[in-house]
């Protein structure tokens, strides 16, 4: 996690998304304290003022159906034949006529909510325009209503009944307005008036209680009182009905719940946009920096032309910018160091040139000395002419770099005079492969090898040397073989010999043991041609040694600038 928090841009993601995200819960901490309570407070005070415009449609429905009945109660001749009907005694029941039984009818006609008026006269009987057998059963299930006196309405219902009734005493209003002559019952439709009432509350799933406190009227739906719910009561004094009505809290405050997801799914896609332009804008403003760590980076490597994109003239742009041309004085003094290494390196090439020790040259003019004084024979011109034929091509007039041919005809020189030296005793072979021979490498880098084989590998070998020169292409490297059948080397001379070689300097008192010319060759090839050019050297005890010179990428068609123009202002000699 540490190593994340190092990015800038990371730190920038992070720092905004806490802050984004503490706003966020803040927003739904508010939410859920605040606004919450506050949207519950309100669905409370509507679900009050719905049940208030219940409550007043189902008084208005009491006021009318009251209101149908002082229309029967004052009407003449209901009022008449109610008063002869109390006159007649005894079982004879008075006719209820037509055209009142019409009158009674019409007003049932007024509000579909009615289902049947009846009359009593004071002695009990029934008249009206239906059956006898309800109004016979309520007034056995209220018999107190035989010894009423107060002549206002008085409602019944309850859960059980399938109708609301509406008593009345019917008293004389023209003589003695105490006086009874009668009762006047409303049977009404108790499924139409409760809904006329249920339209006007909140929620069609509620639950109510509608009761009078004057009345004996007592109705419900649903299951009022029972937990988890919200209740509301309100109540209409002067007629004394009471309405509560409740609800579920999960039906009331589901549009509440709603809003809130609504609000918490709002702010998750905030947040969503939120994290998404937080990472769009960190990489936008990291982008330039991160750039800029690349290019060092590269720099660093050693990259060339490391160049940093600009992408305005800020802070950062201007930091690209000295980053660019810091590169580009960066670049500008590596070539130059890169310069000044190959001219250091090609003098020291030249240095080194000079300092291959020459003892073959004392021993072969010590041999000429000789013949000469003992014979003066042709072996004495052939010896010279080989000798002048190798100083010729190691001279070259001052060129470092020579055709392969020229090199091996060097080689050739060289061998000639060995063999002179030791006559019978020393035969050669020389392979050049067609295509190979006009390839130019640095002069003076076989015959090292070669003189090594003939000084310690043939001399004490007891047996006629044989050395094998072979010149092959391994893809655009060159490699030189020289392989004797001398003594060769014990392991602990071979490896003291390759441990020679990779030394970066060479002793003086080493140079006289040996090998100092193979040192020499394998530190200017490799000063040349690259690191992975040299020389190699495998050997076994009394069977010979195996040396390989390898000359990296000398087959490209490319040479070095400065060899160029030594060789195109030089003259070749072996022409």
């Amino acid at each position: 996690m540490r190593r994340r928090f190092k990015s800038i841009k990371n730190r920038i993601i992070f720092f905004f998304m806490g802050i984004t995200i503490f706003q966020i819960v803040v927003m739904a901490i508010v939410t859920e304290v605040y606004l919450r309570p506050s949207m519950m407070e309100l669905y409370s005070n509507h679900l009050e003022r719905f049940t208030e415009s219940a409550l007043l449609q189902a008084v208005t429905e009491k006021n009318k159906m009251e209101t149908y009945m002082v229309n029967i109660i004052g009407d003449p001749e209901i009022q008449n034949f109610l008063e002869q009907a109390n006159q007649t005694e005894g079982k004879t029941k008075p006719v209820f006529k037509t055209e009142l039984r019409n009158k009674i009818l019409s007003y049932t006609d007024y509000d579909n909510i009615i289902q049947g008026i009846y009359l009593l006269d004071n002695q009990g009987r029934i008249y009206s325009n239906l059956g006898e057998g309800k109004m016979s059963d309520f007034l056995k299930s209220n018999p107190e209503n035989t010894i009423r006196k107060d002549a206002s309405a008085v409602w019944y219902g309850s859960d059980k009944d399938n109708q609301l009734t509406v008593y009345r005493i019917i008293n004389n209003n023209t003589t003695d307005l105490t006086r009874k002559i009668g009762v006047v019952c409303m049977m009404i439709d108790k499924k139409e008036f409760m809904g006329r009432m249920e339209q006007f509350l909140m929620d069609e799933n509620s639950s109510y209680r509608l009761y009078a406190t004057k009345d004996e009227l007592n109705l419900t739906q649903g299951e009022p009182e029972a937990e988890n719910k919200i209740a509301v009561s309100c109540t209409e004094k002067m007629e004394g009905w009471v309405l509560t009505a409740e609800i579920e809290k999960a039906v009331a405050y589901k549009s509440v719940y709603t809003i809130l997801k609504v609000i918490m799914a709002e702010l998750v896609c905030l947040l969503l946009i939120s994290i998404v332009l937080i990472v769009y804008l960190s990489g936008r403003i990291t982008k330039p920096i991160s750039d800029m760590k690349k290019a060092m980076k590269q720099i660093g490597e050693g990259g060339k032309r490391v160049k940093v994109p600009i992408s305005g003239d800020d802070e950062i742009g201007q930091l690209g910018k000295t980053l660019n041309a810091m590169s580009s004085e960066i670049e500008e003094l590596l070539e130059k160091v890169i310069r000044d290494e190959k001219e250091r390196n090609y003098l020291e090439l030249e240095t080194m040139q000079y300092q291959i020790n020459p003892h073959f040259l004392y021993n072969a003019l010590d041999s000429i000395a000789m013949f000469a004084r003992k014979n003066n024979d042709r072996q004495c011109a052939e010896l010279a002419i080989a000798l002048s034929d190798f100083f010729r091509i190691s001279l070259s007039q001052g060129m470092e770099i020579i055709r392969l041919k020229d090199e091996l005809a060097q080689v050739s020189a060289y061998l000639e005079i060995q063999s002179i030296r030791f006559p019978g005793q020393l035969s050669w072979n020389i392979e050049l492969p067609s295509g190979l021979e006009n390839v130019r490498v640095m002069k003076c880098i076989v015959q090292p090898a070669v003189e090594n084989s003939v000084y310690h590998g043939l001399r004490d070998a007891g047996r006629k040397g044989r050395i094998i020169i072979r010149c092959k292409k391994q893809e655009e490297d060159l490699i030189i073989e020289v392989q004797d059948n001398g003594i060769g080397m014990l392991p602990n001379q071979l490896d003291a010999l390759r441990e020679k070689l990779q030394a970066d300097s060479e002793k003086q008192e080493e140079r006289q043991q040996g090998g100092y010319g193979l040192w020499n060759v394998h530190q200017r090839l490799r000063l040349m041609y690259g690191s992975k050019s040299g020389i190699t050297v495998n050997s076994e005890w009394e069977e010979g040694t195996f040396v390989t010179l390898c000359l990296e990428g000398v087959l490209k068609e490319k040479e070095d600038t400065h060899e160029k123009s030594k060789i195109s202002s030089g003259q070749e000699y072996c022409d």
